[in-house]
């Protein structure tokens, strides 16, 4: 709804208290249910680092921190001042298929609001080299016992561009250096290609740029292609964790009441075939992993 008075039952879209960029003012805030949406969909980590996460300043990064936390949805990027104060680690771990993945997210700025209260981990120093801080992050969590791989997901990058820029690869390749298993990044809105970085120690670490947008209402076959990544994790005999296969779904985004995540086979419509030809050259067509026609994930 936009614009009316709430009962607090109602979402109402005011463009005052909950705004999305209006009148191009980027400042968002959304309803709280938001979250509950998104479990709904069957994420369960998200990352709250991005160039909006102070845009309601201290408050608006607590408050969303408070409702992930009641609505028990596992989050990384962000922490409240209690968090900072207690000493609790950037990283969140998850369990999957018994293996333990330590989460990172940081991003590259915040639309030049100040963070005093160091509530967003930034993915960079001031002088744009990888920062010290997300580093010491990263071999801290693979320090921690029990822990298999890492997973950094920085928010960065040039918008529109489909190929990643000097500073995003150094980090990609500082991050596995310093332990990630992979670097999965966000912000551009197309899709960037992804990259085998192999660590000084010999470890392989995988770099993939950018996702796109999973579901947006942006135009253009290149905003509204994207890819599911599916990454596959084995034990060797020394017990470390390692990648034993890597692949992706292509995906589109289907204009509609609701929208819709679809996966892109392609068809008869030229957009739509131009999206997923655009996917199968940045992402390597030998990867893909087929689902049949179109459906909804």
């Amino acid at each position: 709804d936009r614009g009316g008075k709430s009962d607090g039952t109602e979402r109402v879209y005011d463009r005052v208290v909950y705004a999305g960029g209006e009148d191009d003012v980027l400042v968002f805030n959304f309803h709280p249910s938001a979250v509950a949406d998104i479990k709904a969909g069957g994420m369960s980590i998200v990352s709250t680092a991005n160039n909006h996460a102070a845009d309601r300043g201290v408050l608006g990064i607590e408050r969303t921190i408070d409702e992930l936390r009641r609505a028990d949805l596992a989050f990384v990027g962000t922490r409240t001042r209690a968090d900072r104060d207690e000493g609790r680690p950037w990283r969140t771990v998850t369990r999957a298929n018994r293996f333990d993945i330590a989460w990172i997210a940081c991003t590259f700025g915040l639309n030049g609001i100040p963070d005093p209260e160091r509530l967003v981990l930034s993915c960079y120093e001031r002088d744009g080299t990888p920062n010290a801080e997300l580093l010491d992050a990263i071999r801290a969590a693979l320090a921690e016992p029990g822990v298999d791989a890492v997973i950094l997901t920085p928010h960065w990058g040039n918008e529109y561009q489909q190929q990643p820029a000097t500073p995003d690869r150094r980090l990609a390749r500082e991050a596995i250096a310093a332990g990630a298993t992979a670097v999965i990044g966000a912000h551009p809105h197309v899709l960037q290609p992804w990259e085998k970085i192999v660590a000084p120690d010999g470890r392989e670490g995988l770099a993939i740029y950018s996702l796109s947008n999973f579901i947006s209402a942006q135009f253009g076959a290149a905003r509204r292609a994207s890819a599911i990544a599916l990454l596959e994790l084995t034990r060797g005999p020394d017990g470390r964790s390692r990648f034993s296969a890597v692949g992706f779904v292509p995906t589109w985004v289907a204009f509609g009441k609701p929208y819709q995540v679809v996966e892109n086979a392609g068809g008869k419509d030229g957009e739509i075939r131009e999206g997923l030809e655009l996917t199968l050259r940045l992402l390597l067509a030998l990867n893909r992993v087929k689902g049949g026609e179109p459906t909804l994930l």
